[in-house]
């Protein structure tokens, strides 16, 4: 939040001209101001153009859109779903998690190892779908699964796949106002 050169608030946040802070903002002044002789105004705006309200970037998205915006919020769900099942698993374990994760006679050394490989490509389905916006193709797939933590990464390798596939999704969901 910014000021003008009266003292005035102005918002900085280009993503609704009438915020939730910037409506704050105005009825704080005018009541600073004018005793709170216009606050029934202010109260209009937020009416009609406030968060919430049919003006609101974030209402006005197509059905597409809000189901776009929804994979992207899954994903975000199963990216936490990852990260437990990683922990369950005693957490990402370098090259001993390698050993738990290799198949032996057809049986893993450790089956939860198993699990989570499983759950990964889901897991990476769910973000390329949520990324690409249509039905992903194996190569893709894969690519987001090689992206996600394995059991075999240290604790600090897998944190930082973690954190650049939300960034991702971050990224795209400012597209539909997440």
């Amino acid at each position: 939040m910014g000021t003008s050169a009266d003292g005035s608030a102005n918002p900085t946040d280009n993503s609704s001209a009438f915020s939730a802070a910037s409506l704050q903002a105005m009825a704080i002044h005018d009541i600073q101001t004018t005793g709170g002789k216009n606050l029934s105004q202010i109260a209009s705006l937020a009416t009609m153009f406030g968060p919430g309200s049919k003006m609101d970037p974030k209402q006005t998205l197509t059905a597409a859109q809000q189901g776009k915006a929804s994979d992207i919020s899954d994903a975000n769900s199963y990216l936490d779903t990852a990260q437990q099942q990683l922990a369950a698993l005693g957490g990402a374990q370098g090259p001993a998690g390698a050993a738990a994760s290799i198949p032996v006679l057809g049986q893993f050394i450790n089956p939860k190892a198993a699990a989570y490989n499983q759950t990964k490509i889901d897991i990476a389905t769910s973000i390329a779908k949520a990324l690409t916006g249509s039905k992903p193709a194996a190569s893709v797939i894969r690519s987001y699964m090689d992206s996600l933590p394995s059991v075999s990464d240290t604790a600090q390798v897998a944190a930082q796949k973690i954190a650049n596939v939300r960034q991702e999704l971050a990224n795209k969901g400012k597209n539909y106002g997440m």
